[in-house]
């Protein structure tokens, strides 16, 4: 089904979106339903359907080629978390454990390399790292405990710079209970901090994004916002006696998924449904891709988690569906890949979009929907330089990795 630009009236939308796509043939027009209301209230959004983009897709083959992990000539710390590729498919893997922390770098077939960073609160030095970012030949690093980032050379791994995040610029006051917790370095090397908080308090309702200086001066004009995610208050036992509340976000709560691009444009997803937003550098409003989705419903009788978690929201109004959206990113050529969450717990079904909305390529890939926190937006899986990087993790049989695929695009029904 084609796509529309909304520049008529809404009323007639909906009637052009059934009929227009079969003007030129004697088929039925095909029944398409009726648009929710915050889709139809939004100006240039491009509608498709699933069922008719699926007739003529293709496919996504994913080679598994090379592991990233500890071997004979290095021994990860702890386990692994933040993960960057850069131009050269290079990869920098974050191991940490409490008191130690170490950026490890691989060339793309496996090799190590070298390893640099160290925890402290000294020049150079951070408590952990929360998120990474890598621009020509920086290396961009978030220590969110210290609130500083820091900025390392990826020619020699020398350290650059750092600057301890000063919020003073910013005059509105619920400003100062939120927290630096994502970086991210855009095409003109503009440091963008994304600032939440976790509490249970209404009034910190949405997710902040500010430019932050080379000195770590938040700029006073805010970037960008988007929605925070849902949660439930858990009660916590203490070791000491006692108990605390905890928000805590449950795998089936909505949330707001982002994305930065290499060339600057912003994407926003609330995972409610299955509409992209796509917004300009400074954060105006451009265009919408949408498509009607159809969401799993949710059985909390049948929910894969703890039963602590679950006494969580046994009081409390739950959704009858599961979203639609687990994750979104953005590859170099600004297509856009979408992971949805179906009735299965083992897999998420994902979609390839061109930019302009129009489906190329489909494809499963494991994943467990009961344990989604959105809360936390998944760093993994990454799409970069025609590869797709994951994480293999199983403890129990000493398996924490990261694993490079080879993307390669296929019609359906053609064989290798």
């Amino acid at each position: 089904m084609a796509s529309f630009v909304k520049t008529i009236p809404n009323w007639l939308i909906i009637g052009l979106i059934v009929i227009g796509c079969n003007s030129e043939t004697d088929q039925e027009p095909l029944q398409t339903p009726e648009l929710p209301e915050h889709v139809q209230n939004l100006e240039n959004v491009s509608v498709y359907s699933l069922e008719e983009q699926l007739a003529n897709t293709d496919t996504v083959e994913l080679i598994r080629e090379t592991v990233f992990e500890s071997n004979e000539d290095v021994f990860i710390e702890g386990y692994i978390g933040e993960v960057a590729i850069d131009d050269q498919d290079r990869i920098y893997i974050v191991g940490s454990v409490p008191g130690t922390v170490h950026v490890y770098v691989f060339e793309p077939d496996g090799e190590f390399i070298t390893k640099f960073y160290r925890e402290g609160r000294g020049r150079g030095e951070s408590e952990a790292i929360a998120s990474m970012a890598i621009k020509d030949d920086k290396i961009y690093l978030l220590g969110s405990r210290l609130q500083k980032y820091l900025v390392y050379s990826i020619s020699d791994y020398s350290f650059v710079r750092d600057a301890v995040i000063k919020r003073d610029s910013v005059t509105d006051k619920k400003f100062s209970l939120i927290r630096a917790s994502d970086l991210y370095v855009d095409e003109e090397e503009r440091v963008i901090m994304k600032f939440r908080n976790q509490a249970l308090s209404d009034t910190l309702g949405q997710i902040y994004y500010y430019q932050v200086s080379e000195v770590g001066q938040i700029l006073p004009n805010k970037l960008y916002s988007q929605r925070k995610y849902g949660f439930y208050p858990y009660e916590m036992g203490m070791q000491v006696g006692g108990s605390t509340t905890w928000p805590w976000s449950m795998p089936f709560n909505r949330g707001s998924l982002f994305y930065m691009s290499r060339n600057g444009l912003i994407y926003d997803v609330w995972t409610e449904d299955f509409l992209i937003g796509i917004y300009d550098s400074t954060g105006n409003y451009l265009r919408s891709i949408y498509y009607p989705y159809k969401k799993s419903t949710l059985n909390t009788d049948k929910l894969d988690i703890s039963e602590n978690f679950k006494e969580a929201f046994e009081d409390k109004e739950v959704p009858n569906t599961w979203p639609a959206i687990h994750k979104m990113m953005v590859d170099e050529e600004e297509r856009i890949w979408i992971a949805s969450i179906t009735d299965s717990d083992s897999t998420f079904q994902w979609f390839v979009l061109e930019n302009t909305g129009e489906l190329k390529a489909e494809f499963t890939f494991p994943g467990k929907r009961s344990e989604r926190n959105p809360m936390y937006e998944r760093q993994l899986p990454i799409v970069k330089n025609g590869y797709f990087y994951t994480r293999e993790r199983n403890l129990s049989e000493g398996i924490d990795r990261i694993v490079k695929y080879r993307i390669e695009f296929r019609a359906k029904g053609i064989d290798k």
